[in-house]
């Protein structure tokens, strides 16, 4: 969200004098200080810089406070920043879940000469109106959106057609997604086509996919390949996988390697996740009986 946020705001700033206060808020915005930005945004908007109500709107969303975002983008609207701020406003609206909003907004988007076909999409897949969110998905990869053949592909491997996904997933690659590894290897393995999907998720693996380790050290243990599965989970937590460190946990219990399965479900318990602090507490009552 806040990459599309950014970019609002960047288009802002090729638009307004450098000197103006906008400009100025921009830059604190930038820096990740909202406080001073909003003070800046505010005064100038009390020196009639219209451009500070878009400016505002995104950091006021940025920040969920969705009623002040709301207000400042239809004052924005009012003042000829409709593409942007219907935009963002659809987006606004999708967050707090009142999607015919957003999805009035977006049309308005539309109406306006905007592209919003991804947001739409999005839309239309949160609801499972899965034939409208591969409309617009369609629409999206017509105008050039690579992002959209990603979601695509996701879209069809959530409805089991999974020819159509991997067609699909390819051609993102072939477009320089490299998500789309991660992808086919999932695709692959629900399919039970294991040397496919170990294949795919070493590509994403080595272009940096840290839920490509994970879901490969899932793919060994399924496997029963407990070596390398151990050797996937390890590589995973050493990148941040939180949820790596329960499955090599229970990996060790699996193998009889107890004192190990304690160590990690018990560092997974720690980390909040619900399934290990249940078994913890079962392994302390059978240590304490």
């Amino acid at each position: 969200m806040k990459k599309f946020i950014l970019l609002g705001i960047m288009i802002l700033s090729f638009l307004i004098q450098a000197e103006s206060l906008t400009n100025q808020g921009i830059k604190y915005y930038k820096n990740n200080d909202y406080k001073r930005a909003e003070e800046y945004f505010l005064k100038a908007i009390e020196k009639n810089e219209k451009a500070s109500f878009f400016a505002l709107g995104t950091l006021y969303q940025e920040q969920k406070k969705y009623e002040k975002a709301e207000q400042m983008y239809l004052k924005a609207i009012e003042n000829g920043f409709g593409i942007t701020a219907f935009n963002n406003l659809g987006y606004l609206y999708y967050e707090q879940g009142k999607y015919d909003k957003a999805e009035y907004m977006y049309i308005k988007t539309l109406e306006e000469g905007g592209t919003p076909f991804i947001n739409l999409g999005l839309l239309y897949e949160k609801q499972k109106k899965y034939e409208k969110a591969e409309r617009m998905y369609l629409k999206a990869i017509q105008n050039g959106d690579i992002i959209a053949m990603y979601n695509l592909g996701v879209l069809y491997d959530e409805q089991q057609k999974y020819e159509k996904a991997e067609q699909i997933f390819f051609k993102a690659l072939e477009f320089g997604d490299k998500r789309a590894f991660n992808n086919l290897g999932i695709l692959y393995s629900k399919q039970q086509k294991y040397d496919k999907a170990e294949q795919m998720f070493l590509r994403a693996v080595e272009n940096g996919n840290t839920n490509a380790m994970y879901n490969l050290g899932n793919l060994y243990e399924k496997q029963e390949k407990y070596d390398k599965a151990e050797q996937m989970y390890l590589k995973a937590i050493q990148n941040g996988d939180v949820e790596a460190i329960f499955d090599l946990g229970v990996l060790y219990g699996t193998q009889k390697k107890y004192y190990k399965a304690k160590e990690y479900i018990k560092k997974a318990a720690d980390l909040g996740n619900e399934k290990a602090k249940e078994i913890y507490k079962i392994i302390l009552q059978i240590e304490n009986q």
